[in-house]
């Protein structure tokens, strides 16, 4: 299953209870893309509302680990902005 830009329109809650759903009809990886922060979205402790866009960026290892699933590679692109966007990517399994 991919998820690319659509956790990005919902705030942290309903972004994490889809993660968790996503997780649960997962055969066998997840692939989430998202928007990335200027440092390493696993360390944000709550979701942050891009200010350009009112969009959100996300923890989605934490929702990932919250839903009981397991990463299995992520990669963070935050240092590689071009134009002020730049990607976030998780892979996981349930």
């Amino acid at each position: 299953i991919i998820c690319s830009g659509v956790l990005m329109y919902l705030s942290h809650d309903p972004a994490a209870r889809l993660v968790g759903r996503m997780l649960k009809h997962t055969g066998k990886i997840l692939a989430f893309a998202g928007l990335a922060h200027g440092t390493d979205n696993s360390g944000l402790k709550n979701s942050v509302v891009r200010e350009s866009d009112g969009t959100f960026v996300h923890n989605i290892d934490e929702m990932v680990k919250s839903a009981g699933a397991r990463i299995l590679q992520r990669r963070w692109e935050g240092a590689r902005a071009v134009g002020g966007n730049t990607i976030y990517f998780v892979f996981a399994t349930a």
